[in-house]
């Protein structure tokens, strides 16, 4: 959590007391959040070329 917090998401701990009676996990927030930094700060990326039936981009970013 702390790794998330330093990262951008400091509103992490009352995200976490707000999710009760949505179904979400605590485990797949922080999850989300990870999955977000992830794909924000990527610096590298495969693929891209080709595009979904919505126009979307088909590439992986690491």
């Amino acid at each position: 959590m702390a790794l998330l917090q330093q990262r951008g998401f400091g509103r992490l701990p009352t995200w976490l007391t707000q999710r009760h009676g949505t179904g979400i996990g605590g485990d797949d927030l922080i999850d989300a959040c990870a999955c977000a930094i992830a794909a924000r700060d990527s610096t590298q990326r495969f693929g891209g070329e080709e595009t979904d039936p919505r126009g979307l981009r088909m590439e992986i970013n690491y």
